[in-house]
């Protein structure tokens, strides 16, 4: 059965060109059932047009009196959809059915694809997980054209804030139709996600040692304990082998560490090549793996840049932005070294689980707990350190170093000991995961993606956590709690809002993790309304230069900084096409400023995706002199510049800014 099912995969990824005589009746009727099922009452859909003729509809079932107990069942606009699949086998060029536990496949994903005309190809990535149900059929229609439909679907259960049980089925109905597309080979494994780059491991160093320096310094002693036995031996060979191994060490090596830690592993080459033959093999091989080794310390103070999405807890739509962080890691912002230990009781059937370093220097290890789920982990930290324990946020509680020894219990977050500042953290904590689990109501979890699928109930449970989360921030003055929700969320506050927490006297102000936080905020000051605009230079896509004083003083200013690699600035085109096209846009000028540094590709792009408002750029990315003018640390920024040069707004996007440009030129 599993050579069949193989062999039905590999026919689906591989679809036939050959086109039929007349219209596919199987596809025909699959076509006129979803068209049915979109306006059923028990559902909500969210449609998404994705790409060049493929429709993806979101849906949510939930479910209601008996049908929440009973998890066997299936609404009815789903059965009687499969069953449309389930009668056109013999119409189809290739089908994959599937329903959790009938098998486990070796393909990890399905990929579509079609040639475009900026992106060399644009692919569509639909992972399978054996947990889910699927239905896919692939149809041949007439003039090369192709059809492929696909129903996904799973059942989530959940308790919910208040500890009702819910229930709920999850999935989405696929339409891809044309003859410009294909399906990637099959056998291609699933790409994974991408590491939060907020979360990478031992990105930042200090004096504490990290287990690939701890390793790296042990294999020296030892090879120098071997080297020091070789030459009371007068074994040749043995040295050489030793000298050897350390060039290949030091060349190899691709950890960093400090020049203080640097400190221990020189003093052992060091007393090698005080026994070595000058001149000598051994001593050119000894003195360039000290050389490289030496290469590899960093200065004790870093300065790292961190640039990834700013996804940490809940967004509402047009929040989701790029970030650009930096750090400046001493003993200034890291507290002293303090013995801490944390123990307590793992979640039942939770054995191995993860503590993380969640403020610099980040890192993790995992930690095992008894057979009784007992663990204790006695640990040497910078006090002031924030550590997670558990493998995410959901499961996990986030606590903060600071020398009081912590028990927990890991299913509740109930604490048998601790200080009165991580009482008030777990709480904080505890409330806001009521309200995780409430998003579950309002939102899908599919292919990896949350899919908003009821805007309004998933923004109010945003609004909620962002309630706790003021809370926090404003009743805990005295102590480091504010660090961490800080860091979580203010990129979506407003300016006024971080004005009350942003004071330089407060004991978390000085805190590592507060550096892009202030960062942050001097940037926002430089664009707020009242401020005047900042002039710069750059070129337009031809390569002439212009200053932003050419357009300013002729009608309002909208400046739109974007990149081409960056997805949320490029979904914000259509909004400024739009506003370029209004009644009264001699009263607007719209300027795209991009933060890229290829001229060929942002001038591809804006040649090939029809975008004919103005474009400058000075192709150095977060260095442009525009980005410094402005003070911006996230993309895309809207801002908005009167006649008279004054800032009018900043920050809006989508509605907000159509009805705020409306009201500014009188557009209808």
């Amino acid at each position: 059965m599993k050579t069949i099912y193989y062999k039905i995969i590999i026919l689906l990824l591989a679809i036939p060109t050959a086109a039929a005589a007349q219209k596919n009746p199987g596809a025909k009727e699959i076509a006129g059932e979803i068209k049915r099922f979109m306006p059923s009452k028990d559902m909500k859909v969210v449609y998404d047009h994705n790409g060049k003729g493929l429709f993806i509809h979101y849906f949510k079932y939930t479910c209601k009196g008996d049908e929440i107990a009973d998890s066997n069942f299936v609404p009815p606009a789903i059965r009687r959809l499969e069953k449309a699949f389930d009668r056109n086998i013999a119409h189809s060029e290739a089908v994959f059915f599937h329903r959790p536990g009938d098998w486990q496949w070796p393909i990890r994903e399905m990929r579509v694809s079609w040639p475009d005309d900026y992106w060399d190809r644009v692919r569509f990535f639909f992972p399978l997980f054996d947990s889910r149900n699927y239905r896919f059929a692939a149809f041949g229609e007439p003039d090369n054209v192709r059809s492929c439909y696909g129903l996904v679907w799973h059942p989530v259960a959940f308790n919910d804030k208040d500890g009702k049980p819910f229930r709920c089925i999850d999935g989405y109905i696929l339409e891809l139709t044309g003859n410009h597309w294909r399906m990637d080979p099959a056998g291609v494994p699933a790409q994974t996600s991408r590491e939060d780059p907020h979360m990478m491991q031992d990105m930042y160093l200090t004096q504490q040692d990290t287990t690939a320096y701890i390793t790296l310094k042990e294999q020296i002693k030892k090879l120098r304990q071997l080297y020091t036995e070789s030459l009371s031996a007068n074994d040749e060979l043995g040295m050489d082998a030793m000298a050897y191994t350390l060039y290949n060490i030091g060349r190899d090596y691709g950890n960093s560490y400090t020049a203080g830690q640097f400190g221990a592993i020189g003093s052992e080459l060091d007393s090698m090549l005080a026994i070595t033959p000058e001149r000598s093999g051994r001593r050119m091989l000894l003195m360039k793996a000290r050389k490289d080794l030496a290469d590899k310390a960093t200065a004790d103070s870093q300065v790292k840049t961190v640039v990834g999405n700013n996804v940490r807890f809940l967004q509402k739509n047009f929040e989701r932005k790029v970030l650009n962080e930096s750090y400046i890691v001493n003993d200034s912002t890291l507290g002293p070294v303090i013995e801490w230990q944390i123990k307590g009781k793992a979640r039942p059937g939770e054995r191995e689980f993860t503590i993380t370093y969640t403020s610099l220097p980040r890192s993790s290890r995992a930690l095992i707990a008894a057979d009784d789920g007992s663990f204790a982990w006695p640990c040497r930290l910078r006090r002031n350190q924030f550590v997670r324990i558990g493998n995410d946020d959901a499961t996990g509680w986030t606590v903060i170093a600071d020398g009081i020894p912590l028990e927990i219990d890991m299913e509740n977050g109930e604490m048998k000991s601790g200080s009165e500042t991580n009482r008030r953290l777990i709480a904080y904590q505890r409330r806001i995961k009521r309200w995780l689990s409430e998003v579950r109501k309002y939102s899908l979890e599919i292919d990896n993606n949350r899919i908003r699928i009821d805007p309004e109930g998933f923004d109010a449970v945003v609004d909620s956590v962002r309630e706790i989360q003021a809370e926090a921030m404003r009743d805990n003055p005295d102590n480091m709690i504010p660090a961490l929700f800080l860091s979580q969320c203010y990129t979506n506050m407003t300016y006024g809002q971080l004005c009350q927490l942003m004071q330089r006297d407060r004991p978390y102000a000085g805190h590592v993790m507060m550096q892009p936080v202030w960062d942050y905020f001097e940037g926002l000051k430089k664009r707020q309304p009242g401020m005047m605009y900042t002039d710069v230079e750059l070129q337009d896509t031809a390569g002439v230069s212009h200053r932003l004083s050419e357009y300013v003083g002729k009608g309002y200013v909208l400046l739109h900084f974007w990149s081409t690699a960056n997805g949320c600035g490029r979904s914000d085109i259509p909004t400024l096409k739009e506003i370029n096209r209004m009644q009264g846009r001699d009263s607007i000028r719209v300027i795209g400023i991009s933060l890229n540094n290829n001229l060929q590709d942002w001038r591809t792009y804006v040649r090939n995706r029809g975008i004919h408002y103005t474009q400058l750029s000075d192709l150095k990315v977060w260095d442009s002199e525009a980005a410094k003018a402005y003070g911006l640390k996230t993309l895309p920024a809207m801002i908005v510049i009167a006649p008279d040069g004054r800032i009018v707004a900043e920050d809006l996007r989508g509605d907000a800014l159509l009805e705020k440009t409306r009201l500014l030129i009188g557009a209808r």
